[in-house]
């Protein structure tokens, strides 16, 4: 209660209450492998039960390890007991700096959607981007006729590769059509200017 009831806390005074209660919960699940081994049957707690008692296992042994190493990371950390597929994605924005859930890619044709790729994991959207589109192509027989994506796709690998199959809105691939356009710019702006 003291710890809570503190402002700031010391590393060390937190490294204490996170000892004592992985502590309580080793304890407790070794209750409960006792009741087992006298037993009695974990059927009797029902499929959803018995499911969050193996993550709330599986989260201990990740915070212990953890703990041990003093670390923050580890592979496949669990951030809900309800969803233990769900991992949490760094982003860095101001707002929200971590997001959680599912990464999508999704294809449209004649109005209707298709998820081409969802998983749970932080991955590179740009490495994906070639792999989706192809398979796209084996599943229509033709590739899509514009690519819209977020600034995660288009590093130089992929806005190439794109130009020879799609149009990109935006991209040209010309450096000489890019120069003429800033040159109109500039020209229009120095003629409002006057």
């Amino acid at each position: 209660m003291a710890y809570i009831k503190k402002r700031t806390h010391t590393v060390r005074e937190t490294r204490m209450v996170l000892r004592g209660n992985l502590q309580y919960i080793q304890r407790d699940i070794g209750y409960i492998e006792k009741m087992v081994a006298h037993g009695v049957s974990l059927s009797l707690l029902g499929n959803d039960l018995y499911r969050k008692l193996l993550v709330i296992q599986e989260l201990c042994r990740q915070q212990w390890d953890m703990y041990v190493r003093k670390s923050h990371q580890i592979e496949d950390r669990i951030v809900s007991i309800d969803q233990p597929h769900v991992r949490p994605i760094v982003r860095g924005k101001a707002g929200c700096p971590t997001e959680f859930g599912a990464k999508v890619i999704v294809g449209l044709v004649s109005g209707y959607a298709f998820l081409m790729k969802a998983d749970w994991n932080n991955y590179s959207e740009s490495r994906s981007l070639k792999q989706v589109v192809e398979e796209y192509k084996e599943t229509f027989g033709f590739y899509p006729k514009t690519i819209l994506a977020d600034r995660a796709y288009p590093g130089r690998e992929n806005r190439l590769w794109c130009t020879s199959l799609v149009q990109v809105p935006g991209w040209d691939g010309s450096r000489q059509r890019r120069s003429r356009r800033k040159a109109n710019r500039s020209t229009r702006m120095a003629a409002t200017a006057s």
